[in-house]
């Protein structure tokens, strides 16, 4: 089992931390994102992502650790109330203590993990290994090998450093949740 999910550069998807808030948000996103689903893969598609949300709020809890950037939280995707949902949740969910949020603002200028998203798995027992999911737009890869992990843990290092404390993003975040949108 995973003890700490540590996503690097979080897309759209506010869900790339997976904290989509309900069930009407994971369907509004499955709506919008058909291209990129399999014949029939969107009831898989709920079902993993609300699993998934699952596993940080009911015991044991999963340790999660996103670096969200900026344009993702100024993307309105799915509408200013849908939005405006996920940006509240996410400042919700960064309060739980097993979840650290922070965002990457477009002050900070580059960084090495601009390359695209990945989620670093990292397990309890000393003989696991790390896992890496490099995402792309036609599917993802899972890595595994320990010669491809400390660069991983290095650019998740870079954003992590390069991004706003946890209470500061958690204010951006929720000051970009009550601006007005159009």
């Amino acid at each position: 089992m995973a003890n700490v999910r540590r996503a690097g550069r979080a897309h759209f998807d506010v869900s790339s931390p997976r904290l989509l808030p309900r069930t009407a948000a994971v369907e509004k996103a499955k709506g919008t994102s058909t291209d990129w689903h399999p014949p029939g893969g969107s009831e898989q598609f709920v079902r993993v992502r609300l699993a998934r949300q699952e596993r940080l709020t009911h015991e044991p809890r999963l340790t999660m650790w996103p670096v969200v950037a900026e344009g993702v939280l100024l993307h309105q995707a799915d509408g200013p109330t849908v939005v405006r949902t996920r940006l509240e949740h996410l400042a919700a969910m960064a309060e739980e203590p097993n979840v650290t949020v922070q965002a990457l603002p477009f002050s900070r200028g580059a960084y090495a993990g601009m390359f695209g998203l990945y989620l670093l798995l990292s397990f309890p027992r000393r003989s696991a290994l790390d896992a890496v999911r490099a995402a792309n737009p036609t599917g993802a890869a899972w890595l595994e090998r320990e010669p491809e992990m400390p660069r991983y843990r290095d650019l998740f290092a870079d954003a992590r450093t390069s991004a706003l404390s946890p209470a500061e993003s958690a204010a951006r975040i929720k000051r970009i949740a009550k601006e007005p949108r159009a």
